[in-house]
């Protein structure tokens, strides 16, 4: 079984996990892992730590090994696979995969065949 994990952090890596913790723009697991961080300094456990942040405690551990493998830029969530959301250029009220497909199971299409829902039929 392996020992405690403890962090610890330089005067800017502090200063920059404060800036991190108050934007208001996170994820929650862009907020989760800071905050894991950030108690894991004042001494607290990972099994404490997962009480307060109402995650797997080996979900917490990961985090701090983040942290302890790529610093502060570690901590942030990674791309995700398949395609990106995309604007809407056709008018179509689809976006991402579904962009360029005209109909299917379940579309109705107006005359035109904009992928529009029509009105329902009484």
């Amino acid at each position: 079984m392996a020992g405690p994990l403890w962090v610890e952090l330089s005067s800017e890596q502090e200063a920059e996990l404060g800036r991190r913790l108050r934007a208001r723009d996170l994820t929650t697991n862009e907020r989760m892992r800071p905050e894991c961080v950030r108690l894991s300094v004042r001494g607290w456990t990972a099994p404490e730590i997962a009480s307060v942040v109402d995650r797997h405690v080996v979900t917490v551990r990961k985090a701090l090994h983040r942290f302890s493998d790529g610093g502060l830029a570690a901590l942030a969530d990674a791309p995700r696979a398949g395609p990106s959301a995309t604007l809407d250029v056709r008018g179509s009220g689809r976006t991402g995969r579904d962009a360029g497909r005209r109909g299917g199971r379940g579309d109705h299409l107006d005359a035109a065949g904009t992928g529009r829902v029509a009105a329902a039929r009484a």
